[in-house]
């Protein structure tokens, strides 16, 4: 009886199901204020850690605080302002004064159906330039605004996508995402068929004056990205291209099969005292007349001599992601165009986790005379992704992360038949590597094409007329074979659904514009029409 008691008592139940923790990297909190050089406080002044998506804003007193690493650069910024980058090195406490930009006020910013310098414009809004944007670079344009924008909060989905949140959660339930407008074109759905290297510049409306522009769909903010279009100039090819790895950056910090052996035995022992009324239990719970026998469910030789698997790094790899742009822009004093085509591919960091994405683009703009003027904008890409599931979802329906940070790591992969080994004390738990032989496929194919007119009838005063189409399709394929455990109870499952999506726009507008002695006057009005068109199974 002594020899098998031979466990110090704690008097902590401990879980079966040990939950891990997360590792992070040594940071310091820093705070600090904002001011002009007035003295003023800088309200909404964006405070970024260089080189991430780190960030915050400052509130009504140009305070903030912001957890960076130790040898972080603070990147801080506000419209009309210089930008300003100062190194934490160490300190906790910051004065920062920015000065106006008077460069930056002369700036030109998109605001819907026309054009305004910084200095004139009234509403609230964010400008992000190609050259912030080139800072950052990413397959993706949602991920380069991320933390850019002063108050546009961003989440991040399984899928990889970014829902961007701009003027407050309004709604439980309906969209609360802001409306995309690309080239003048209000488009639905993600970032995810745009080429970053296609862009020019990105505005962001916040106020509910942009309602004025687009009606009650912009009630959540307007996100308004202009697309770069040829010059005056010799063609310029241009090529450029990047190739990364990427590796997970902080992971579960999981037990060893050792560690788990050891800490199931103290587990089981502290059951077994609990249920015989011993130790810190005794006078609690009543001492059972003829206790049984603690016998440890692993053995000193089995925890010395144990291997079993790590099952994140069963799950897991080095993800890697390429990406190639080519582009052509030109034209003369009449005509200018750019045309462009881009492909990515990106291997993710869980096996059989992919994406790829190939983009063509024709600007074109024709001078017919000093009164008349055309163009043509035109789009197509196709993205295809590789959907294994990473899901929080439970057992035979877990995700294959979730399934392996679950995972018995004293059991081994496969049985002696070669086939997937199931936890015996829980065989509604799916075994992780079996999860990446399911094939979940989605094609998405866009093509967004629009032609405009622009006539200058007399002095002052521009008509545009614009025609546009987007039509997308989407196809998803799906199968569960009989090898994981939710295949095995529909004897192998398989889905299919597609969708195609068609939107045509027409507008026209026409903007008197007078300037005079430092003064200005427009006038703006039009007429705009969008019709949506959805099928599906």
């Amino acid at each position: 009886m002594k020899n098998a008691m031979n466990f110090r008592p704690v008097g902590l139940m401990l879980l079966f199901c040990l939950i891990p923790l997360w590792a992070f990297a040594q940071s310091v909190m820093v705070k600090g204020v904002v001011k002009d050089t007035s003295g003023e406080a800088i309200i909404g002044a964006s405070v970024l850690e260089k080189g991430t998506t780190n960030g915050t804003i400052t509130d009504f007193d140009g305070n903030f605080a912001l957890n960076v690493s130790k040898n972080a650069v603070l990147v801080v910024s506000f419209v009309g302002y210089k930008n300003e980058e100062i190194p934490v090195a160490g300190k906790s406490s910051l004065k920062i004064t920015l000065k106006e930009d008077s460069k930056a006020l002369e700036e030109v910013v998109v605001t819907g159906y026309q054009t305004i310098s910084k200095e004139r414009a009234t509403g609230s809004f964010d400008k992000v330039s190609v050259e912030v944007l080139n800072s950052r670079p990413s397959s993706d344009l949602s991920n380069m605004l991320q933390g850019v924008v002063a108050g546009m909060q961003s989440t991040e989905n399984e899928d990889g996508s970014v829902n961007f949140l701009i003027r407050g959660s309004s709604s439980l339930y309906a969209n609360t995402e802001p409306l995309v407008v690309v080239d003048g074109f209000p488009i639905e759905g993600t970032f995810s068929s745009i080429n970053p290297n296609d862009v020019e510049s990105v505005t962001v409306l916040k106020d509910a004056a942009a309602c004025a522009i687009y009606g009650a769909r912009a009630g959540h903010g307007v996100v308004l990205i202009t697309t770069k279009r040829g010059k005056n100039q010799k063609p310029r090819v241009t090529y450029s291209g990047v190739g990364s790895v990427q590796i997970a950056r902080s992971n579960y910090k999981m037990l060893d099969t050792r560690m788990y052996m050891d800490m199931y035995n103290k587990q089981q022992y502290e059951e077994w005292m609990k249920m015989n009324g011993l130790g810190i239990y005794e006078g609690y719970i009543g001492k059972s007349d003829s206790p049984t026998l603690y016998k440890p469910t692993f053995n000193n030789d089995q925890i010395l001599n144990a291997s079993g698997t790590d099952w994140l790094d069963a799950v897991m790899r080095n993800g890697y992601m390429q990406q190639h742009n080519l582009s052509v822009n030109g034209g003369t004093e009449k005509t200018r165009y750019l045309a462009s085509v881009n492909y990515m591919s990106q291997e993710g960091i869980v096996k059989n986790n992919g994406t790829d994405r190939l983009s063509v683009r024709l600007n074109l703009d024709q001078e017919i005379s000093k009164y008349v003027s055309f163009g043509i904008t035109a789009t197509y890409s196709r993205n295809n992704y590789d959907n294994v599931p990473l899901g929080d979802k439970q057992n035979e329906y877990s995700g294959i992360l979730t399934g392996a940070i679950q995972s018995n790591p004293t059991i081994p992969i496969y049985d002696s038949g070669g086939n997937y080994f199931i936890d015996p004390k829980r065989p509604f738990v799916a075994n992780p590597v079996s999860l990446l032989e399911i094939k979940d496929k989605t094609e998405k194919d866009r093509l967004i094409g629009a032609a405009f007119v622009t006539v200058k009838p007399i002095k002052d005063l521009e008509v545009k007329y614009q025609l546009g189409a987007d039509r997308s399709s989407q196809k998803r394929s799906s199968y569960w074979p009989k090898t994981t455990l939710q295949g095995k109870n529909y004897n192998g499952k398989a889905d299919i659904s597609q969708e195609m999506n068609t939107t045509y726009l027409m507008e026209l507008t026409a903007q008197y514009s007078k300037a005079w002695n430092g003064h200005q006057l427009k006038f703006l009005g039009g007429y705009s029409f969008q019709k949506f068109k959805t099928e599906g199974f």
